[in-house]
C-alpha cells in the first residue's frame, strides 16, 4: 500500500512549490527572508483555511510580531524547537507542542529558531478575507485589499514606503 500512487485530492506536500521568505515590505524582511512555505491550499484551491508545511532556518522567524484582525493561526512543531515571543515574553516550543492565536484577540506573536537546527512545524490559519495585521514592535500595518493581496501601510495610514 506504501508504494501505491496517491490521487486527486491526495498528494505529497513536498510537490507543492515552497515559497522562500515572508510577504512584507524588503525592509522588514530580514527575520524571514530563508524561511520555506509549503501552501497545498493554493493547489487545492481550499479558501477558507490552510495548514502549511513550514521551515525555519537557524536565526530565522515566521515574520515581524504581530497579530490579525480576522484570522485565526495556530501553529505545531513537528521537529526541533522554536521560540515563541508574546507581551507575555518568551517562551520555547519543543516539538510536539502548540501554540494558538484567536484573531482580534491582542495576542501579538513572533515564532523563531534560535536553534543551531530546522524548525519544522505546521502552521494552520484561516482565509478570512478582509484581514488586517498590525505589527507590534514597528510601524507598520498590513491592510489586505482583494486582488491585490496584502499592502502595507504606516500605521496612521500612509502608504508604506522605504527610504
Amino acid at each position: 500500500m506504501a508504494n501505491e500512487r496517491l490521487k486527486t485530492p491526495a498528494f505529497g506536500s513536498m510537490t507543492v512549490d515552497a515559497h522562500i521568505g515572508i510577504n512584507c515590505p524588503q525592509f522588514y524582511c530580514e527575520i524571514g527572508k530563508e524561511r520555506i512555505k509549503h501552501i497545498p491550499g493554493d493547489v487545492l484551491g481550499v479558501t477558507n483555511f490552510d495548514v502549511n508545511l513550514v521551515h525555519l532556518r537557524p536565526g530565522q522567524g515566521l515574520s515581524q510580531g504581530r497579530r490579525h484582525t480576522k484570522q485565526d493561526k495556530s501553529i505545531y512543531i513537528l521537529k526541533d524547537e522554536a521560540t515563541l515571543i508574546t507581551h507575555e515574553g518568551e517562551q520555547n516550543l519543543p516539538s510536539g507542542t502548540c501554540a494558538g492565536f484567536p484573531f482580534d484577540g491582542m495576542i501579538g506573536h513572533l515564532v523563531g529558531n534560535g536553534s543551531d537546527a530546522m524548525v519544522d512545524h505546521l502552521d494552520a490559519d484561516d482565509r478570512t478575507t478582509g484581514d488586517e495585521v498590525e505589527y507590534s514592535d514597528i510601524d507598520l500595518r498590513a491592510e489586505f485589499v482583494p486582488e491585490k493581496g496584502y499592502l502595507f501601510v504606516q500605521n496612521d495610514g500612509t502608504p508604506f514606503q522605504h527610504s
